[in-house]
């Protein structure tokens, strides 16, 4: 009997902590001398990657067992991440898409179609940890062939040459051990052990960005490291709360054992400084769900229900460890709460609104009400066939080997606490991405070598890759991917690594997974007349645009750079008023309903009054008071270099007024450029100081402007003998205020 080392592949691996959990596992029971059971399929890890898997293989004629180390299914979902993160959910196909459609029909049929109920489930996102139990367990059933063992964790892997033999279990029921074979394995498990107990090569924490040139990589700004160095640090894990506000339904928070005031002192601080905090959105994040419950998850104060540099050991440690180290972040979540329910540090008003809110009484009961689950964000990572970075997600999306789609963002949670002189800290080490749709490839899911492992969860990938595939929906769609690959390698008798990679396309669409994201239509026009243009006289303009897969739909048109849409038919006409170059902007849409990129053209004019040219004035040109603001480039688009936020505190203090020299009087559009981002401000102020006097308009910078990056705020007469400002201030914002450039355009003359 063999059983297998660990071997890394890559130097700055974390090599002495698998060692000990290895020792530690394989001391824990004998094993069984009974002949091993058997199936065709081996799937360890109960996650719904896991699910997934099982019932992908089952559907295809294999017998599966399906091995679960906690005494619950379901994984995170059943724990707690109920508002589930899908960034584009048409991305979400095959037994993905059959779980949340199956959420939907649970709750049409158990309160009506028409209910409070089913309208609060979002379509079958959004539910409570109880019904996506019911669920999961459903499709096992439906599925046949799945043979579920709950509380067996994985203690040991035999490997044979370039395959794994058979795998051991602990029966923590029955405290005794017993092998199992299997023509193939899949790991679905959060913490990727089985491939780590079979040899695979993985990596832990941050790549450096010299390895794959990912401009996210390494430690970010404002971390002690330079920015870009590699190290082995964790994003920070939680538990994902269902709480709930109805009395009826409701257990009070109590002080943990071990509470201590002063763990909790940055959440205090954060909301001293912050005028107007709460603990709904503020301190937590919470989504409702059904029936009065949430998913609540880390906020956007310093000090939050995430623990920063608890886990840093976790994907090494044995399960008693990982076990000790969930029970040090429940302990230090449920101080957090007690602490701002009750702590004279914290506002009265928060500490009332807090004490409203406790676990629901009705989930979790056989843990206390306490999530079942840790959210392991991030744990090991595969050196698989094809490593997922930061290009597979932005510029280089479409996979001729694409199993299925992602769509979330790059999102980490801080890795590190950065200490204040004060003695408190600020997370470090986070970063969120947007990204376009974009294709997994099978190579994720595939080992280099080992023949008959496939691995749902723990994927080869990069942290910045990994940012965004680790979202449940996508654990669901590799997972699928998983179980249909190992029972084609059955059949075929063939490694995994040389599987037809096309069937198993042809499979997984059959099965309705989605493969290919939609390719942005391109638009393209011309002008049907001979430059220069003659002012006072209609110029016809011809619609070029394509749409690979689709047809174009949607035509917006702005013939003079102010912001404002001028015509929205694919051939139109416009009359130029001025002698001047104008900029020409169309942008497509297609019957998917993605937009293209702009397409521009300068055209000069000649024959009629004048024109001006714009007057732009950046941040770094802009007079700012009050305090610190951030400089960032981390979220496009914006003008210049970089644009400044105010860090989301100091509300009231800090505001940037950029000051206009009026070379001609006129009316002029004024516009502000920003990057939208869901953390933005919706209630931004924007004060305009012009001929007339002085007006007030109110961004919303979560919403995209309507000419990225810039969004008019209205017209205005200014002169050069009267005040021309604009200031952008932070009075009672609801979120992160962006501060990048402003731009004057003439339109006409003055009065």
């Amino acid at each position: 009997m063999k059983v297998a080392q660990h071997s890394v592949h890559v130097s700055w691996l974390a090599l002495g902590l698998l060692s000990v959990a290895l020792a530690a596992m394989a001391s824990t029971g004998a094993a069984q001398e009974t002949a091993p059971p058997s199936y065709d399929v081996v799937v360890v890890g109960a996650t719904p990657g896991g699910i997934a898997a099982a019932v992908a293989a089952a559907r295809a004629g294999c017998s599966v067992g399906l091995f679960e180390p906690s005494a619950h299914i379901g994984g995170v979902v059943v724990g707690g991440l109920t508002a589930t993160d899908f960034g584009d959910r048409r991305t979400i196909g095959g037994i993905s898409r059959e779980f949340f459609q199956r959420v939907l029909e649970h709750y049409q049929a158990q309160y009506g179609a028409d209910s409070k109920q089913a309208r609060a489930c979002n379509k079958g996102y959004w539910f409570e940890p109880h019904v996506a139990e019911t669920v999961f367990r459903q499709l096992i059933d439906s599925a046949g062939r799945i043979e579920l063992f709950t509380r067996h964790p994985l203690i040991e892997v035999e490997v044979n040459g370039r395959r794994i033999a058979r795998v051991r279990f602990r029966d923590e029921e029955q405290q005794t051990d017993f092998w199992v074979r299997g023509d193939a394995f899949i790991d679905a498990l959060y913490e990727g052990d089985l491939m780590a107990l079979s040899g695979v090569p993985y990596r832990v924490g941050r790549e450096g960005a010299y390895e794959f040139g990912e401009s996210y990589a390494g430690a970010r700004p404002g971390e002690p490291d330079p920015v870009g160095t590699g190290d082995l640090r964790v994003q920070a894990y939680n538990y994902r709360l269902c709480l709930t506000n109805d009395p009826e339904n409701c257990v009070p928070i109590a002080m943990p054992e071990g509470y201590r005031r002063e763990d909790y002192l940055t959440a205090g601080a954060f909301l001293a400084a912050t005028e107007g905090a709460t603990f709904a959105h503020h301190s937590v994040s919470i989504v409702a769900m059904p029936n009065r419950k949430t998913d609540t998850n880390n906020g956007v104060a310093w000090q939050s229900t995430d623990y920063p540099e608890a886990n840093h050991s976790y994907p090494g440690a044995t399960y008693d460890k990982r076990r000790e180290m969930a029970d040090a972040h429940r302990r230090y979540i449920v101080g957090l709460l007690y602490f701002l329910q009750n702590d004279p540090a914290v506002p009265e008003a928060v500490r009332q609104e807090t004490a409203q809110w406790g676990l629901a009484k009705d989930e979790f009961a056989d843990n206390g009400n306490w999530p079942y689950a840790l959210y392991v964000r991030e744990c090991r990572r595969m050196v698989g066939k094809h490593v997922f970075t930061e290009q597979d997600a932005t510029t280089s999306v479409h996979q001729d080997d694409s199993i299925g789609l992602g769509s979330y963002a790059m999102d980490s949670h801080a890795c590190c606490k950065l200490p204040q002189p004060d003695g408190t800290w600020r997370p470090g080490g986070g970063m969120y991405v947007s990204v376009r749709p974009y294709e997994v490839p099978y190579g994720v899911i595939v080992p280099e070598d080992l023949e008959n492992l496939l691995v749902a969860v723990c994927v080869s990938a990069t942290h910045v890759g990994y940012c965004t595939l680790r979202m449940e929906p996508v654990y669901m769609i590799l997972g699928q991917a998983c179980g249909e690959a190992a029972a084609m390698a059955r059949e075929a008798n063939a490694p995994v690594q040389a599987i037809d990679v096309a069937g198993l396309q042809r499979r997984l669409a059959a099965a309705g997974q989605i493969l290919h994201t939609n390719r942005r239509p391109v638009a393209d026009f011309c002008v049907l007349a001979q430059e220069p243009l003659q002012a006072g006289a209609p110029v016809g303009f011809e619609d070029h645009s394509t749409d690979e897969g689709g047809k174009v739909v949607g035509w917006r048109w702005d013939f003079d750079g102010d912001g404002v849409i001028d015509a929205t038919d694919p051939n139109p006409s416009f009359t130029f008023a001025l002698s001047r170059e104008y900029e020409i902007t169309l942008t497509v849409r297609d019957d998917y309903g993605d937009s293209s990129a702009p397409a521009r053209r300068v055209v000069k004019v000649v024959g009629g009054p004048p024109g001006v040219p714009d007057l732009l004035i950046d941040d770094d040109a802009a007079e700012l008071s009050g305090g610190p603001w951030i400089i960032s480039a981390s979220t496009p688009a914006f003008v210049g270099e970089h644009y400044r936020h105010d860090g989301n505190r100091n509300k009231g203090s800090l505001a940037a007024r950029y000051i206009f020299t009026i070379p001609t009087p006129g009316l002029y559009d004024v516009a502000v450029s920003y990057s939208p981002y869901p953390n933005r401000a919706t209630n931004v102020p924007v004060r305009i100081r012009h001929a007339d006097g002085e007006a007030t308009v109110t961004v919303n910078q979560r919403q995209l402007p309507a000419t990225p990056p810039f969004q008019t705020v209205g017209r205005y007469e200014f002169r050069p003998d009267a005040e021309a400002t604009v200031e952008i201030g932070t009075a009672g914002t609801d979120g992160y205020v962006v501060v990048d450039a402003v731009r004057l355009r003439y339109v006409a003359p003055g009065k």
